[in-house]
């Protein structure tokens, strides 16, 4: 009778003792006779320790740089908050005053061209509005610290600086086909910069991490870099040049920078040599934007100065149409024209803040029914006493604002009555 041979690829379900010679079956450790470990699991054994001493030597290292970095953007933040001028609420929310972000040090591309390099650096540090300086140091408390373990904080901070730089120049390159005005600010491409140093660093240092270590860095990098680069793909606001730039420039000082092997020590001479220069270009930069910083804060006044004026004239340029139907009945053929070219400088001009851009629309809102009423074909027929209680209401609302909010843009109302006033906004002085 013929037997079948057995597979000799097939798995045996008993394995030889190396001490003792018994049979144990494979998928036991350890020997049933002596208890002797195999040699599979020996090496598992020592994998296992490996990877836990060098978890515990990367993990007992400090993150002073990452908290450093989270104390300053919050310390940037609200210093602008105080000094831009509107509502303390307002600003700690939204920050979106252009002359504020410009003198704590945003870049724009045409300030780039103009030669301050120093906004390479800056923006890495300034935030517009409350929910991007949370999003991003959320970010930068999740990834910040694993980068600053395994290299050490002198060289986190220059990989962090570097990345940001690369996001700098990443929006400027995306900002080329945009006006060269828009100014760029946040972490984010500092931020992608860690993500690409940990995307490539799996795969540089693979003969020297554990083998869990660095499937776990490559499994869960990925999927999060994707998914931040579909987001802000799909919203415009969102600058991705920072965020391709940033992630590019962490992935190249992968391959340049290395990182601070288990038993190194962070803090030695040249370490904190680097920490230092790194440190007196940060602050250098801040000081050249605080050299700078007065044509940006005045470019505020001179917009509250140019809508006042434009406020002014409106309420003027209303009065005298008013003036002129009461007078004689009728209305000159140059009437229409001027109320055009008034609603045009109203529509081209925002409000420094609530308050103001309020009296702005209502005051688009009467010029645009007293351009509908000189189009009529008898105009002298209109409710004419309807526009002039909605413009004077207009003018109590533009000399609250005035009298609340105009010192912090330089601006007083006289204590002449309002009522009392033919033009109450002409109380308005520096």
């Amino acid at each position: 009778m013929n037997q079948e041979n057995e597979d000799p690829q097939s798995p045996r379900p008993f394995r030889v003792c190396g001490e003792c010679r018994a049979l144990t079956p494979v998928n036991l450790p350890h020997c049933v006779a002596c208890g002797a470990l195999s040699v599979q699991a020996i090496i598992e054994q020592q994998q296992a320790q490996d990877e836990q001493r060098f978890i515990y030597a990367i993990i007992d290292r400090p993150v002073t740089i990452t908290r450093a970095i989270l104390c300053l953007n919050i310390l940037v933040y609200l210093l602008m908050v105080a000094v831009a001028g509107e509502s303390y609420l307002n600003n700690f929310l939204y920050m979106n005053d252009v002359g504020t972000l410009l003198a704590f040090g945003a870049k724009t591309n045409q300030l780039l061209r103009e030669g301050e390099l120093f906004r390479l650096i800056t923006p890495i540090f300034i935030h517009g509005g409350l929910l991007h300086l949370a999003s991003n140091s959320y970010a930068i408390w999740t990834i910040g610290p694993l980068v600053e373990k395994l290299y050490g904080s002198p060289r986190f901070y220059l990989i962090y600086l570097l990345s940001g730089i690369g996001g700098v120049c990443g929006s400027y390159l995306g900002g080329l086909s945009r006006p060269p005005g828009i100014p760029g600010v946040g972490a984010s491409g500092a931020i992608f910069g860690l993500f690409g140093v940990l995307l490539v660093f799996g795969y540089r240092y693979r003969d020297d991490l554990p083998p869990n270590f660095r499937q776990s860095i490559r499994s869960g990098i990925l999927p999060v870099i994707l998914i931040n680069l579909l987001i802000g793909f799909s919203i415009p606001s969102i600058d991705n040049g920072a965020h391709i730039g940033g992630l590019l420039t962490g992935a190249i000082l992968v391959l340049l920078v290395p990182y601070l092997a288990p038993g190194r020590q962070s803090w030695a001479s040249g370490g904190m040599a680097l920490l230092i220069v790194c440190l007196i270009i940060t602050i250098g930069s801040f000081i050249r934007t605080w050299q700078v910083r007065e044509p940006h804060l005045h470019r505020r006044v001179i917009e509250v100065s140019a809508l006042l004026e434009s406020l002014q004239e409106a309420d003027d340029l209303a009065i005298s149409i008013i003036r002129e139907m009461n007078m004689s009945g009728q209305l000159t053929t140059s009437a229409g024209l001027r109320v055009a070219e008034t609603l045009g400088r109203l529509n081209s001009q925002n409000g420094p803040d609530r308050m103001a851009d309020d009296c702005r629309r209502k005051l688009i809102e009467v010029m645009t029914g007293l351009q509908n009423i000189i189009a009529q074909p008898d105009p002298a027929s209109a409710d004419w006493g309807a526009i002039q209680d909605r413009l004077f209401e207009v003018r109590r609302e533009k000399i609250d604002w005035v009298r609340s909010q105009g010192d912090q843009y330089g601006f007083r109302v006289n204590t002449v009555p309002a009522e009392k006033s033919p033009s109450p906004a002409a109380n308005i002085i520096d």
